[in-house]
């Protein structure tokens, strides 16, 4: 799973941003052909566990298994589907990793573009927005 957790800023900061957008170019109508898997309620879950062991334990990358997601329930994953021109929205904190194709090499490609957003004054109250996960959107 991905969370932007790393690399960290030019200053050491965790890259922490408040919401990534994702602009799907072409279709997303079928699953199992790549689509973004996402874990529901996980964005909460992390925030608790941060806010049990503070901001700083994002950069406590042994204490996250496997790889930048700490041991929390993660529970069941869904995969985003939708037509071209669709936007998905997605927590910062929330879990979400790439799925697998089982289609055909011979199937159209799938292009999203990214974007990494960040509330007015994020940088600045980077350590509340991970430990009170929905403090921006109030």
């Amino acid at each position: 799973m991905s969370t932007g957790l790393t690399p960290t800023e030019p200053d050491g900061r965790p890259g922490t941003f408040t919401l990534l957008a994702g602009a799907w170019l072409t279709d997303h109508t079928s699953p199992g052909r790549g689509n973004l898997w996402l874990w529901p309620g996980t964005h909460l879950r992390f925030g608790r566990y941060l806010a049990e062991r503070g901001a700083d334990a994002l950069s406590r990358v042994e204490d996250m298994a496997p790889g930048s997601y700490p041991k929390i329930e993660l529970g069941d994953p869904v995969q985003a589907v939708g037509p071209a021109g669709s936007v998905i929205f997605a927590h910062y904190l929330l879990a979400h990793n790439i799925g697998d194709h089982a289609g055909s090499a011979d199937d159209e490609g799938r292009e999203t573009l990214y974007y990494r957003l960040q509330a007015d004054g994020h940088r600045d109250r980077w350590q509340e927005a991970v430990t009170a996960p929905l403090s921006e959107f109030a």
